[in-house]
């Protein structure tokens, strides 16, 4: 497991601290990961209900499993798997359409609490959002607008982001930093006109 896979199972062990969760047989790496985030404040229980959540959504999927999938647009859509063939599987999207796409190209659908999505709000579109529940029967997904409200969606307007490139992470901290100088330069003029009066 690398350092970003253990920083994310950390992460679900914080959003889960409170939860109750079942025992896990330790071994030495899995007890070393308990040890030093028993030191960062968390629970035993919360980091091996985490790791547990990480190794089920790394185990392959089989068909009649939902999961997101990548879809065309580079987002990760729920979707439904139809057939597992040797190098590719079949799945269905709940909003619509096939595809053929890579087991790599797949992660379990698990909406749990705490879970980062994207959500398509009646309103005002696609927006990052959070995960407060999920009800099977009715499948459909509560979320925050991480703005104080919450919404009741079908599991057909949840989604997965694409991940950003390294050229569109870039871009987007110049665009940062551009403003950020931008603004010091206005604010600095702003003072300079006023102490001139």
């Amino acid at each position: 497991m690398g350092p970003n896979e253990m920083r994310e199972v950390l992460a679900r062990a914080e959003a889960i601290q409170s939860g109750q969760a079942l025992r896990l047989e330790d071994s030495g790496d899995v007890e070393a990961l308990v040890e030093a985030a028993s030191e960062a404040g968390l629970s035993r229980d919360a980091v091996l209900q985490a790791l547990r959540e990480r190794l089920l959504a790394c185990a392959p999927l089989a068909a009649g499993e939902t999961a997101f999938a990548k879809s065309a647009d580079g987002h990760s859509y729920v979707a439904n798997v139809e057939e597992v063939r040797e190098h590719s599987v079949l799945v269905r999207f709940v909003r619509g359409g096939t595809a053929e796409v890579r087991q790599s190209d797949l992660v379990r659908f698990s909406p749990t609490p705490g879970l980062q999505i994207q959500a398509n709000y009646p309103s005002w579109g696609w927006w990052s959002s959070t995960v407060l529940g999920y009800d099977e029967k009715s499948m459909t997904v509560s979320v925050s607008d991480n703005m104080g409200s919450e919404y009741k969606l079908p599991i057909s307007e949840v989604r997965m982001p694409r991940p950003k490139s390294r050229s569109e992470l870039a871009w987007q901290r110049f665009y940062v930093g551009a403003a950020i100088f931008a603004a010091g330069i206005g604010m600095g003029l702003l003072i300079f006109r006023f102490l001139q009066r």
